[in-house]
């Protein structure tokens, strides 16, 4: 009877397995009219590549009927590497030279074998499964394996498309370089011990091995469901499911892998052209960091193309291309990554076969190598550095370059709340940085000079808290960085309706460093009132500086503020950590209503508070359910918002996108 039920038990699971992947894929090729013509189509199939007027496409057999209906005369195609047929490797030592392509058992085996081998610099993580239950997995590789530090948040992932194959095994003898060189090669050992490095080979192992887990004979483009994976993630133009599907596990464990990480810089790796393809993939506007995207992708194509023959890396301009500008792609990775979590991603097509022969990957390796590693060294440029209040807590902040960045990009970036740290690459040139965190007032650091391959550190530190006083105000103390803003609020209490003259001190009239929100004379008070007082650092030299305000009231008794400022060439670093309650903010990115889960133990009434990006408040609402609450937002235009929860004990932060009016 038990081998009856084993019997029927795997009868069910091999009908499963093969319903799950019950569709037909289809090469085709069609011409067009005109390129504006693709931003229709490019919704219906999945778009390969376009050369000229001639338009080569993945269909499946649901997509291929829709796509008929737009009238295209089309032709079949063999799909790439029909006929491919490779002998798999089964164990680690027939992996040795890398000329195989590992069976799907031994590529689990070989991600566990790191983590074993490497236990201090090395781990696995899960991060989800695919429609057919095998595991998506990543490695994490860093110095100091189970610390959160303040380094930039790196990944590399590869085949999403599972038959674009090249990339998986670069990505595994990327890990194995990186791993067996520590503590042997200076430059690896410099990456490991300064970047927190995330690998995941394959995004796909469904689409690769379609047909069982030790063959790769007939792998496809789509996952198990017949869906691409890059047209299946939230899109800036066409909303949370542009590709009208809806999210795959593994689209849904990617997005949940970005969510719990702070990955500042990214690239997905695919087949069947060699150019590397930069934002934007669902528009011709260009990004604000245009001439960022544009030199390091013309870096990696240099690079490939001077340790290859002659000929490779060659697509489009020369082997880069503005992803749109070559064909307009919705619910592309590399859109999603860079609009939605304020990141920089760029896709690597790296071989013009999909389905390279095993024996031809090391030569792969060795155009790609040296690309591979400077394009990590890139989240180590720019500026970075932390944001944290005046008691030495990390902040979730923003940092917005003044006159660069823009919202329609999303091109800001936001600290890693758990300890506070930036890492913003930029383009050459000299910024004003603005850091703000709601509830703190901002701070500025002005003419920061960037230059190529070189980092700058700008630490930040915000205020919150205003200083009272009933007119025996306190002194200002604190020390402050080269080119800084800082405002500090100066609250007057209990002194009655009364009007109060103020000025600065003459003796001080020189010094513009000190200035006030409103116009010297008289303001009218009634109990309270505030003045903001701004220190600004610009052109000053590293030393102390002293200024008294003046407040003169009507009887003609004086109240002085000292102001003791330290200007110092970079702030001080706190090293303390901060943390909040566990709370779940979901859909985000959403388009009509949001959901708010919240896992709290205070008691009493909860308000909720939405702001834009410029600290505006543009919603507040106060509920007495503190588990669930679920906001109708259809009338806030899309964009992406700062939401504020407050209890009688904590506030939440958290960043929130709504993908349409």
């Amino acid at each position: 009877m038990k081998k009856i039920l084993l019997l029927i038990i795997l009868v069910l699971f091999a009908f499963v397995f093969t319903f799950a992947q019950n569709f037909k894929e289809y090469y085709l090729t069609f011409e067009i009219n005109h390129k504006s013509e693709i931003n229709k189509i490019t919704r219906i199939i999945s778009i390969d590549n376009v050369i000229d007027q001639t338009v080569y496409a993945y269909a499946t057999d649901k997509t291929l009927e829709k796509f008929k209906q737009l009238g295209y005369k089309y032709t079949l195609l063999d799909k790439p590497g029909k006929g491919v047929k490779e002998n798999l490797a089964t164990t680690i030592a027939e992996m040795q030279n890398w000329d195989k392509y590992p069976t799907y058992d031994l590529y689990v085996e070989m991600m566990n074998h790191y983590e074993t081998t490497y236990p201090e610099i090395c781990k696995v993580i899960n991060i989800g499964s695919t429609v057919n239950g095998r595991d998506l997995l990543a490695l994490k590789i860093s110095d100091h394996i189970n610390t959160e530090e303040e380094e930039p948040e790196f990944l590399y992932t590869s085949t999403m498309h599972g038959d674009e194959t090249t990339g998986f095994v670069l990505m595994l003898r990327l890990a194995d370089s990186l791993l067996s060189a520590y503590n042997e090669e200076p430059d690896i050992t410099n990456l490991v011990n300064n970047i927190e490095i995330y690998i995941n080979p394959n995004a796909n192992p469904d689409g690769t091995y379609r047909n069982d887990n030790s063959t790769l004979s007939s792998p496809t483009r789509y996952n198990a469901n017949g869906v691409d994976l890059n047209r299946n993630f939230p899109d800036p133009a066409n909303g949370i499911h542009p590709d009208d599907n809806t999210w795959q596990p593994e689209t849904e464990a990617m997005m949940n892998f970005a969510k719990n990480h702070h990955f500042v810089l990214s690239a997905n790796f695919h087949g069947g052209i060699e150019l590397a393809n930069y934002p934007w993939d669902h528009t011709y506007r260009r990004h604000s960091d245009d001439n960022w995207f544009k030199r390091v992708s013309r870096e990696y194509a240099t690079s490939a193309q001077n340790n290859s023959p002659y000929g490779y890396f060659t697509g489009q301009n020369n082997g880069i291309t503005n992803g749109a500008d070559w064909y307009v792609v919705y619910g592309s990775r590399q859109d999603y990554f860079t609009y939605y979590h304020n990141s920089r991603e760029i896709t690597f097509e790296i071989s013009d076969s999909k389905f390279v022969p095993g024996s031809s990957l090391p030569n792969y390796w060795n155009y790609n190598k040296e690309a591979l590693f400077q394009y990590m060294k890139e989240s180590l440029y720019g500026i970075k550095g932390t944001v944290k209040n005046n008691h030495g807590e990390p902040l979730d902040a923003m940092i917005f370059i003044e006159n660069h960045d823009s919202e329609s990009d999303s091109s800001m970036v936001f600290t890693d709340p758990d300890i506070g740290d930036y890492h913003r690459m930029i383009d050459t040139g000299t910024y004003n940085i603005i850091a703000s965190s709601h509830d703190y007032y901002n701070d500025t650091i002005k003419n920061l000079n960037i230059s190529q391959y070189s980092a700058v550190k700008a630490d930040f530190i915000l205020y919150k808290d205003s200083i009272q006083s009933s007119l025996n105000i306190n002194e200002i103390t604190d020390t402050i960085s080269n080119n800084t803003i800082k405002h500090y609020p100066i609250v007057i209490t209990n002194i009655g309706e009364s009007v109060i003259n103020y000025s600065i001190s003459e003796e001080d009239d020189e010094e513009t460093w000190v200035t006030l929100n409103k116009k010297e004379g008289q303001i009218s008070v009634n109990n309270k009132d505030t003045v903001i007082v701004e220190i600004n650092s610009e052109g000053l030299e590293t030393d102390d500086y002293q200024t008294n305000l003046i407040y003169s009231e009507p009887d003609g008794a004086k109240t002085n503020i000292s102001i003791k400022i330290n200007v110092q060439s970079t702030l001080s670093i706190y090293n303390e950590t901060f943390r909040i309650s566990n709370i779940r903010i979901y859909p985000n990115p959403f388009t009509d209503f949001l959901t708010i889960d919240l896992n709290d133990s205070s008691s009493g009434e909860i308000f909720l508070s939405i702001y834009s990006l410029t600290g505006k408040k543009i919603f507040e609402q106060t509920y007495n359910n503190k588990q669930h609450k679920t906001l109708h937002l259809n009338n806030l235009s899309k964009g992406v918002y700062i939401l504020k929860i407050k209890t009688n004990e904590n506030v939440f932060l958290q960043k929130i996108i709504k993908t349409k009016d």
